[in-house]
C-alpha cells in the first residue's frame, strides 16, 4: 500500500501559499505574437463570403501594459484603414487564444487584456493570440457643408407631370 509522504516546505512554497502574485520584475518577459484581422465598415456591409479582411501582425512583450498594446493595435488599424480620426471606441475587438480561448471574447479594457495575456502565457511554444477588429459604422452627418439634406421627391410619372404642368402638350393641325 502506498503512503503519502510529506516534503519540507521551501520559501517558494510559502510564497505560493500566501496567494500573492510574483512581482513583475520576477516574471520572465516573453514575446507574444498577435495576428489581427481588420474589417472596415464597408467590408462588413458585404456578405460574409465576399468580405476581405486586412491581416496584420505585431509582437509585444508579455510584460507590456494595456496602453502599449492599445497604441500598437491602433497603429496597425491606422495603417490598414487610413481613417481620418482614430479612436479605440470606434472598433469592436475580440480575441481568441489557440486551444485555450476558442470562442471570441471581447477586448475592451485592462481586465480583458489581463485575461488574454494570462491565457497566451499558458502556451509554451509560439505564444500567440488572434484578434478580430470590426469598425463600427460611422453615422452620416445630418448636414453637409452647413446645409440640411433635402428630401427625395418621387419621380413624376406621365399623369402627375401633365397635371402639374411639367409636360407641355401642343396640338398641331
Amino acid at each position: 500500500m502506498l503512503e503519502a509522504t510529506k516534503r519540507k516546505k521551501t520559501p517558494e512554497d510559502e510564497d505560493e501559499d500566501s496567494g500573492q502574485e510574483p512581482a513583475a520584475s520576477d516574471l520572465e518577459a516573453r514575446t507574444f505574437t498577435y495576428t489581427i484581422r481588420i474589417l472596415s465598415a464597408a467590408e462588413l456591409q458585404k456578405s460574409v463570403k465576399k468580405q476581405q479582411p486586412v491581416s496584420k501582425q505585431f509582437e509585444l512583450e508579455s510584460t507590456d501594459v494595456f496602453d502599449t498594446f492599445k497604441a500598437q493595435l491602433l497603429v496597425q488599424i491606422c495603417n490598414a484603414l487610413n481613417p481620418a480620426k482614430i479612436n479605440f471606441g470606434d472598433y469592436d475587438i475580440a480575441f481568441t487564444v489557440p486551444r485555450h480561448v476558442t470562442d471570441p471574447m471581447d477586448l475592451r479594457d485592462e481586465n480583458d487584456y489581463a485575461i488574454m495575456v494570462k491565457n497566451v502565457d499558458k502556451i509554451t511554444k509560439n505564444p500567440s493570440a488572434k484578434l478580430m477588429v470590426k469598425q463600427r459604422s460611422v453615422p452620416a452627418p445630418d448636414r453637409v457643408n452647413g446645409k440640411a439634406p433635402r428630401k427625395k421627391s418621387r419621380t413624376a410619372n406621365g399623369v402627375d407631370a401633365l397635371l402639374n404642368g411639367l409636360v407641355e402638350i401642343t396640338i398641331s393641325e
